[in-house]
């Protein structure tokens, strides 16, 4: 999404640019290819490319990372193909953009979030193992996993002036989760534990910073 996003904003530049050189009512062309590319299609570059992003993340996550090399050409081919589908609108551009372009991004903002929910769990989930090993309280799993928890957590923070402090402890939390999580995934264990011994070690200094 990010690479996408930068290129978008890139190629914005040179759109508009080019109508206020090129064109002889600036003013008029310059408002329409705004309308058209920043206000009804500003994520359409990110919506593409994502799903290219999205079949390497869930190769990597599965199998083994060079796999993501070959997922890298298969996720070319949705991001190709809803591209076309955004550059094939003729005369019927705005039936097909209420139809077809609004439900793509809609579709893509509701996986951002199940995505998101999906890491929080499995957050939760590994964090409260380490609980059971007694790195953790259950109540600071609670605050370390829920977007609930961390808003909390932070508001708390900042009110005693530890604000960066409770933001380092919950990236460390959340690192040692997903290093445990690559663990269980048995790809490069030794390497992943040795990881996972770095923030085990990382953990007591990140919360001693909080509460000082």
């Amino acid at each position: 999404f990010t690479i996408a996003a930068g290129f978008a904003f890139t190629e914005n530049i040179l759109y508009f640019g080019r109508e206020i050189a090129s064109s002889n009512d600036p003013g008029t062309d310059l408002v329409r290819i705004f309308i058209l590319r920043g206000v009804m299609s500003p994520f359409a570059h990110a919506v593409f490319t994502g799903t290219t992003g999205l079949i390497m993340g869930f190769a990597a996550r599965k199998w083994h990372p060079g796999y993501a090399v070959l997922a890298f050409f298969i996720g070319l081919l949705p991001a190709m193909f809803l591209h076309n589908r955004w550059n094939s609108m003729g005369q019927n551009f705005l039936a097909e953009y209420f139809v077809v372009q609004v439900p793509i991004f809609l579709t893509a903002a509701v996986g951002i979030i199940l995505l998101r929910l999906a890491e929080g769990k499995l957050t939760r989930q590994r964090l409260l193992e380490y609980a059971r090993a007694g790195w953790f309280t259950p109540a600071e799993v609670e605050m370390l996993a829920t977007t609930r928890g961390r808003r909390q957590a932070l508001r708390w923070a900042a009110s005693r002036g530890r604000g960066p402090q409770m933001k380092a402890f919950i990236k460390g939390a959340t690192a040692l989760a997903f290093t445990r999580q690559r663990i269980l995934s048995g790809r490069d264990v030794h390497a992943h534990q040795r990881d996972e011994l770095e923030h085990l070690h990382e953990v007591p200094a990140l919360r001693a910073a909080v509460l000082q």
